[in-house]
């Protein structure tokens, strides 16, 4: 018999391996997983079969797990304490302030844009590859094993979904731009004397600066009902913000160029 590795399923020694059929020795393949080369020779069909078989097996095993728990479930259980608004220390970088998001079906590092399920977070929480993982998770949580039978994903809500996440990060790096811009500007074009007239872009800061915080601290530490909220809010002037912004960064920095010709000829 030819087994292969990390898996309880073994192939017939009827199917011959060729050099169009290899599997892959444990040097090149990380643990737990195997890589299955295409097959042209009709007398590989079995394997074949027997490889999609063990797949649906294994996807349906993750999805029970993803349907049952999540990933603020694994980061109690295993000791990793949880700040305000679910954010976390992210364990796939030397983190000093949380900055993984824990949402209902996946987590997000605004750091590293990490991202993956429950069971990915698992596995980089224990140090295990995702099917080690998956089954440390059984045991621990005690969930039953029914992998044989098809699993059932069930609906979930917007505010669940990565696209959700996605346009939550959107929203939130087009106003970290902005604020970029506004800090900027707080600070060139501030009065030099109390009876100067302001500059328009010192003033548009003074009154924008405040807002722009709060809207980004809703993003790292709001309810999700407030991140919805300021989504459904913001959706339809992303776009004009965000040319506005790289419009005006684009004029500082000719601002800027100018500047430094002009010193030289004066030099």
């Amino acid at each position: 018999m030819i087994y292969t590795p990390q898996l309880n399923t073994r192939i017939s020694d009827g199917i011959r391996p060729s050099a169009k059929y290899a599997m892959t020795n444990k040097r090149s393949v990380p643990r737990g997983q195997y890589v299955a080369v295409r097959l042209r020779d009709r007398n590989d069909g079995r394997y074949a079969a027997h490889y999609k078989s063990y797949r649906r097996i294994l996807m349906n095993l993750y999805e029970q797990i993803k349907n049952q728990l999540t990933p603020k479930h694994v980061t109690e259980r295993y000791g990793t304490s949880i700040h305000r608004g679910d954010m976390i220390c992210c364990p796939f970088h030397d983190d000093k302030t949380p900055s993984m998001k824990l949402y209902d079906d996946h987590f997000y590092c605004f750091g590293c844009q990490k991202s993956g399920d429950v069971i990915n977070l698992a596995a980089q929480l224990l140090g295990l590859t995702n099917y080690e993982a998956a089954k440390r998770l059984l045991a621990d949580f005690g969930i039953c094993n029914d992998s044989a039978a098809p699993a059932i994903r069930h609906p979930v809500a917007y505010e669940q979904t990565r696209q959700f996440h996605k346009d939550e990060q959107e929203c939130y790096l087009a106003l970290l731009g902005y604020l970029k811009l506004l800090e900027l500007w707080e600070q060139k074009y501030s009065p030099t004397s109390q009876i100067a007239t302001p500059d328009p872009r010192f003033i548009e800061a003074c009154q924008m600066k405040s807002y722009v915080e709060y809207l980004c601290d809703i993003f790292i530490t709001g309810s999700t009902k407030e991140r919805f909220t300021a989504i459904r809010e913001l959706k339809p002037y992303l776009d004009e913000l965000r040319s506005y912004t790289a419009q005006k960064n684009m004029e500082e920095k000719a601002i800027d160029r100018n500047k430094r010709i002009h010193a030289d000829l004066v030099i």
